[in-house]
Formats: structure tokens, sequence, C-alpha cells
């Protein structure tokens, strides 16, 4: 039998319970420490995220810039009267490319880079729980976007079309999530590759 304290007490959690779930807040709290954790990382790996989740933003409004612009093309012909078909026609033809090649390499191109970067967040979450494995998030689909504009849309392209900016925030990003790989590997902190925080036989210590 319970006694009339532990009734009340139990009625007092369950009201706090309902006060929390009347605001939003507790739930943003809630998603973000299941996506990122409880356990804030170290500065450096702070500076890094921050650094290459704002990398992260304006590649992406830009690779979803450019796949509406190059999609809607017949749309953004009506609307503004910008010749969309024939400026990248134009453009391929410059290139190298023949006539309609280009455009269709474009359609890919932009919707593949959006997939680079949906992949890269994802790299830069477990970058924050201080994942070995965002390695294979981060800087494999960062490649994979230099190589899809590089080589697939050709090297011209890529040293032509692709801004200086561009080309600095991408070196910049490589180089510092390189060198979180590099801390990660010397120092061996909380690198378990459980994306939900469940400890791996990694995290947990040996018993004797």
């Amino acid at each position: 039998m319970k006694t009339e304290a532990e009734r009340e007490d139990k009625e007092r959690i369950k009201r706090e319970k309902m006060r929390k779930l009347e605001s939003p807040i507790p739930f943003v709290i809630v998603l973000r420490n299941w996506i990122f954790g409880k356990r804030r990382p170290d500065i450096f790996t702070r500076i890094t995220f921050i650094a290459n989740l704002v990398i992260w933003m304006l590649f992406l409004i830009w690779s979803g810039f450019s796949y509406f612009a190059v999609n809607s093309r017949d749309w953004i012909l009506q609307q503004k009267g910008i010749r969309v078909t024939s400026i990248i026609n134009e453009r391929g033809t410059e290139l190298g490319f023949e006539n309609g090649v280009f455009m269709d390499r474009m359609e890919t191109a932009s919707l593949i880079a959006i997939v680079c970067w949906l992949v890269f967040f994802v790299g830069l979450v477990l970058l924050y729980r201080k994942k070995r494995i965002f390695v294979y998030f981060s800087i494999v689909p960062l490649l994979a976007y230099v190589a899809l504009n590089s080589i697939y849309l050709g090297f011209a392209y890529f040293i032509e079309d692709i801004t200086l900016f561009d080309k600095i925030l991408i070196l910049i990003s490589l180089l510092s999530l390189s060198i979180s790989v590099f801390m990660m590997r010397s120092g061996g902190e909380n690198t378990g590759s459980s994306f939900f925080g469940v400890p791996t036989e990694e995290d947990v210590p040996e018993t004797t």
C-alpha cells in the first residue's frame, strides 16, 4: 500500500511533467540532446563544428538555389524573362560539352550536391558527438562534391565557375575536419560509433 506522502509525491511529479509539456522549450532541449547529445565536446571541436555548420548552410542554400534554377527554367523564363536554358547551354559549349549535355549534367549535379550536403550535416552531428565515423559522413561527401564539380562537370568548370571564396571554404572545411580526425585518433576521447549515444565497446571500460 502506498502512503499518503508517496501518492502526493507521485501527483507532484505528474503535474511537473504536464507543466513541462505545455511549453515547447523542453521539447527543443530533448530534441537537441537527442541529436547532439548531452556532453559538450572540447573547444576545438565546437569551433570546427560551428565553422563547418556555417559552410554547410551556405553550400546547401546555394545547391538548393541551383537545383531550383535548373529545374524551373521554364517558369523563370515566363516570370522573369531569363533564358536559363540558353545561358547554361552556351556555357556548356564554351566548356567543350555538346549541346544539351551540360544541361543534363547540371540537373544531376545539383541534385547530388544537395544529397552530399545533407549527408555532410550528419557528419557534423557525429563530429560534435566525437564519433570517429564522422569522417565517412563529412570528408567523404565533401570530396564527392569536389569530384562532382571537377570531374563530372569538368575541371575547367571547377577552375572558372567555382568562385575563389567557395574554394577557400572547401579548403577550410577539409583542413579543420582532417585535424579533428587526427586529434580523435591521438586523443581517443569518446570515439565510440553509436549515433544515439548508447555506449559501444570502445566507450565501456573493461572490467577485470
